[in-house]
């Protein structure tokens, strides 16, 4: 991958001195209801206090540091399913389905699985939370099975991670990931555009803003050439900034605007990174509100240009196989992809969802938790989850609040 030119670096503030940015922070209290035009109300609230200050940790982070030279060996992170496995996921598939539940329904309780193979699982959102920030499952073969069970295996599986699904504002808690611009367009979606995650372009580094605590990613079919994928270790990409840009860490931490767009024009302020509990820091940063209106100042820009040369340096290529599930950190873990072209009718097809798991969770900021708990207020029984994607063109696009 080709490094974009660094940003000319500052000198490193004193050991003593803390990381401590003015911001005049949004007051986003915590969502008691599941309302959403309440929850919506609250997170446009702004605080008049202008005098508040992000502090980040003082001195280097050291959980999730990792880059490619430390990093080399990753698949100790990889859960192998044997037969046995798969003739368990099998009997809790049937288990669900004799069950006659909507899919969105679907949990640990009624997607059984042995004891040994919930403990592994479990170890994935350990190891997504306190180790190295992501882990794969391997040994599906989504060709054994159709559209819904396919689903089914997917979001059961993934219930044993992380039991808690955020949804977005249309209700669907399920994306697919796949080129849409051969599909046909409705009469009524003339005027729509396909969201990046319906291209085939490739995509710099990010952290879906907002959208869940981990990213599950299912993949269903894998026939297109090019599409590799990359992960970041943002605490190695912090660690490095402290040294070379401190100044860039500065920026990231201060309020950006998010709404340059009529579509997320209600969005609130809010920075690129936060502290968190336990000396860590969470990044959500996304490119797509920037797309059409630009950056506020040449320095966010540039910020962000430092952080995507720095993480293609230290970043590692993703080895993907055709019934993979991906369970990534998605604060401290970046990822990014490759440009693709579908080579069969089948192509390139990834299932999504956004997880929490409560009992491995991360503590966020007090003040910013309206807006990481936003996605997470609507009720399994209330959610949707398609098994094919039905309307590219909006209903089962992702929003570019969130994600891009």
């Amino acid at each position: 991958m080709l490094a974009l030119q660094q940003t000319k670096s500052a000198s490193l503030p004193s050991p003593a001195q803390e990381l401590r940015i003015p911001i005049g922070a949004a007051a986003a209290p915590k969502l008691e209801q599941p309302n959403r035009s309440d929850a919506n109300d609250s997170l446009r609230r702004t605080d008049k206090n202008q005098d508040q200050s992000l502090t980040l940790p003082n001195g280097k982070l050291t959980a999730g540091v990792w880059d490619s030279d430390t990093l080399k060996d990753y698949f100790a992170n990889i859960i192998l399913l044997n037969s046995k496995d798969i003739e368990s996921i099998e009997n809790a598939l049937q288990n669900f389905k004799d069950l006659g539940l909507d899919i969105p329904l679907v949990s640990p309780e009624n997607f059984p699985l042995p004891e040994t193979l919930v403990g592994r699982l479990r170890s994935v959102s350990k190891i997504a939370h306190d180790g190295v920030g992501f882990a794969i499952v391997r040994g599906i073969n989504p060709e054994e099975y159709n559209d819904e069970d396919n689903v089914i295996i997917f979001n059961g599986l993934s219930s044993h991670v992380g039991c808690l699904r955020s949804t977005n504002q249309k209700g669907v808690s399920m994306s697919h990931l796949r080129d849409a611009q051969k599909d046909h367009r409705p009469e009524d979606r003339k005027t729509a555009e396909l969201n990046a995650s319906k291209l085939p372009q490739g995509m710099k580094f990010h952290a879906d803003r907002f959208y869940g605590d981990m990213i599950a990613m299912y993949v269903k079919s894998d026939d297109a050439i090019g599409g590799d994928q990359y992960l970041a270790s943002f605490p190695a990409i912090y660690n490095e900034l402290l040294e070379t840009s401190p100044q860039t860490l500065r920026i990231l931490a201060k309020n950006w605007s998010w709404g340059n767009s009529k579509e997320n024009a209600d969005q609130p302020k809010s920075p690129v990174i936060f502290p968190a509990s336990n000396n860590r820091v969470i990044v959500q940063l996304i490119y797509r509100p920037f797309l059409d209106s630009g950056f506020s100042s040449a320095a966010e820009e540039s910020a962000l240009a430092t952080v995507q040369a720095t993480a293609e340096r230290l970043c590692i290529k993703l080895d993907r196989q055709p019934g993979d599930l991906q369970f990534v950190n998605n604060f401290s873990v970046l990822h990014a992809r490759d440009k693709y072209t579908n080579s069969s009718s089948k192509g390139r097809h990834m299932l999504r969802l956004g997880l929490r798991d409560p009992e491995n969770a991360w503590e966020v900021p007090e003040q910013w938790r309206g807006l990481f708990d936003e996605l997470f207020q609507v009720r399994p029984e209330d959610q949707t989850i398609f098994a094919t994607d039905v309307d590219p063109w909006e209903l089962t696009t992702a929003s570019i609040n969130h994600h891009g």
